[in-house]
């Protein structure tokens, strides 16, 4: 019902221990010297429009769930971190470092990252990326590990590289442009097709 948990000594709120089925949505979490939503533990967590910013550490970390149509800004530390989860619709801009964290066999999907210290999107293994656009990030736009699928998304005006996938890994129909390293960049046994990059 739009709650605000506004300042305060570690993380604004904290979900302790293996919980499952958590449900967080409609609030802002701000100004706290820890992470802003700590539930690194919690699995099956569906966390929605939440707008959670000027923290200490991470803006969101999660275990597993669905995270959603939610903003992560400013925060000291990545702004989203979570794993074996659906993202989508969420906002990733200006964190200390990067944007966001997306573990093992998990799906992004119409996500931003812009403007953060480190990496706009690092996934690890098994990802699917559609539809995002990654942006004027200190590192690389999108950083796909190994057998990921990186499809109709935008990487343009960051420090490094635009797009880079690992090994197995699929790149097609996505723009790259004024990257200061190359535009896409893969290693072994990798498909990129239909792609733009200038």
């Amino acid at each position: 019902m739009g709650f605000a948990l506004a300042g305060g000594t570690g993380s604004g709120m904290t979900v302790s221990g293996s919980r499952t089925n958590i449900v967080v949505r409609n609030g802002t979490i701000r100004g706290w010297t820890g992470n802003g939503l700590e539930a690194a533990s919690a699995t099956n967590s569906q966390l929605e429009s939440l707008r959670v910013s000027n923290n200490g550490g991470y803006g969101i970390r999660v275990g597993s769930g669905i995270v959603s149509h939610s903003e992560a800004s400013t925060n000291g530390a990545e702004g989203i971190y979570t794993s074996a989860s659906t993202v989508r619709d969420c906002l990733a801009h200006s964190n200390g470092s990067h944007g966001f964290i997306v573990d093992f066999d998990s799906t992004i999907t119409n996500c931003v990252a812009r403007q953060n210290t480190g990496t706009g999107i690092i996934t690890i293994y098994g990802m699917t990326i559609t539809g995002c656009t990654a942006s004027f990030n200190s590192g690389s736009g999108i950083s796909a590990g190994e057998v990921s699928t990186v499809s109709h998304c935008t990487a343009k005006g960051n420090g490094v590289d635009g797009i880079v996938a690992g090994s197995g890994s699929t790149i097609s129909g996505c723009t790259a442009n004024t990257n200061t390293g190359d535009g896409i960049e893969v290693t072994s046994s990798c498909r990129v097709t239909d792609n733009t990059c200038t």
